[in-house]
């Protein structure tokens, strides 16, 4: 199933997200809006202010909150993306020139911590307390995960140490996108906590196919820069079962990553069990299915 079927519950609402991510990227000032204008061209799926607005459906949201949210959430991932880019020294990103090419690396420091900034001006505005805090928490998480990966490159890397790391740099933001639009949707405190689980889980997962993607992707049709963790010396999962089992070829360590995959999977789902059925929540699980999909080797597009 395409994403724009599974986004149709929330057509209006990913328009009006477009619109606010645009306006934050977009003003007078043409030094800020060149590089905003290169971004919005290289927009990707818009899967995380999607699971804002899907979360908070499953509710009674207020849509305006639930639009500037996904906004926030979708250029707090941007700056993540920019600041990986240069680390990795990655020359493209959906399928056009990464920002540091296009700009320069100080240019792309400075901007990705502007979208960092604006994101929380966003959030503030919404003056829903809970939220910023969760926020901010996350922020910091993701900072831990990635100097941490960083920290632990070109060495041994058990299992254990790797789902500590991504849990913090990828699974945290999944989390915290449920977990708030659920807020917002007015949804209680064991909902929300099961909308938090399946992000999690979710976003586990989507890493999982993410570092299998960079290990036998193509660049053409995954739009970016690939065969990074090699280079960088980040072990990713498919890289520590290589190094584990040398004499494996690199189609049974994606057949193995493949199978640890499978458990986030079932969790994710699961996690939307007791939730009424709704397009809502039909839409959710068929996000797992779509992230889900490329590791079992059923689409080679490329990630969100």
């Amino acid at each position: 199933m395409e994403l724009e079927t599974i986004y149709k519950p929330i057509k209006n609402e990913l328009a009006e997200t477009e619109a606010r991510i645009k306006r934050a990227l977009i003003n007078s000032d043409i030094f800020f809006s060149a590089p905003g204008e290169h971004l919005l061209r290289a927009k990707g799926k818009r899967l995380r202010p999607a699971l804002v607005l899907l979360c908070a459906k499953l509710g009674k949201r207020n849509s305006e909150k639930a639009v500037d949210l996904a906004a926030a959430l979708e250029l707090i991932h941007t700056a993540t993306l920019v600041h990986d880019d240069i680390i990795d020294n990655a020359k493209v990103r959906r399928k056009l020139p990464s920002l540091g090419v296009k700009f320069g690396l100080d240019t792309s420091i400075l901007f990705g911590d502007f979208l960092f900034s604006k994101a929380f001006e966003i959030v503030s505005d919404l003056k829903i307390g809970s939220i910023s805090s969760v926020l901010l928490r996350t922020t910091s998480a993701i900072c831990q995960g990635e100097i941490r990966q960083l920290a632990r490159a070109a060495r041994p890397l058990e299992e254990k140490e790797y789902f500590q790391i991504i849990a913090k740099k990828t699974a945290s933001l999944f989390s915290v996108c449920c977990e708030t639009g659920g807020v917002l949707g007015g949804l209680g405190g064991e909902k929300t906590k099961e909308l938090k689980t399946y992000g999690r889980n979710l976003g586990l997962g989507f890493q999982i196919a993410d570092d299998c993607l960079d290990l036998v992707g193509d660049e053409k049709t995954a739009g970016k820069s690939l065969r990074l963790d090699k280079k960088t010396g980040k072990m990713t999962l498919p890289l520590i079962y290589l190094h584990r089992w040398p004499g494996k070829t690199q189609d049974e360590v994606i057949n193995y990553s493949r199978m640890t995959a499978v458990k986030f999977e079932k969790r994710a789902l699961a996690a939307l069990g007791t939730f009424a059925e709704s397009e809502a929540k039909a839409s959710l699980k068929n996000i797992v299915e779509y992230v889900f999909a490329s590791i079992n080797g059923t689409r080679r597009s490329a990630r969100c």
